[in-house]
């Protein structure tokens, strides 16, 4: 997405089975935002340190694939709130959202 700081993506990653982030668990998917600038879009600008959504409930922690998963799949903006489509576990689709600032 293209924002005024650059251009903001969203991606997926698997924690580590070993060494990776406590909180979220082995083999855990989570995602994660990169800020790249929109004049040089091989630039990295900034990365987040942590997950920015991650998977924390009971349906996104049971299912085909219980190590947990949040995995974004589809952000759309309407009448005025972000809706993040995104996969459960393997087992079902969620949506989180979230309203824009005014």
């Amino acid at each position: 997405m293209l924002t005024a700081k650059g251009i903001l993506v969203l991606y997926n990653g698997k924690n580590a089975p070993n060494g990776g982030d406590p909180a979220l668990g082995p083999n855990a998917y989570s995602a994660g935002e990169a800020l790249f600038a929109a004049d040089a879009p091989a630039k990295l600008i900034a990365r987040t340190d942590q997950p920015v959504f991650k998977p924390e409930l009971p349906f996104e922690k049971t299912g085909q694939y219980a190590a947990g998963t949040t995995f974004a799949e589809g952000l759309v903006l309407f009448r005025s709130q972000w809706f993040l489509y995104y996969g459960c576990a393997d087992s079902m689709v969620g949506v989180a959202i979230a309203r824009m600032p005014r």
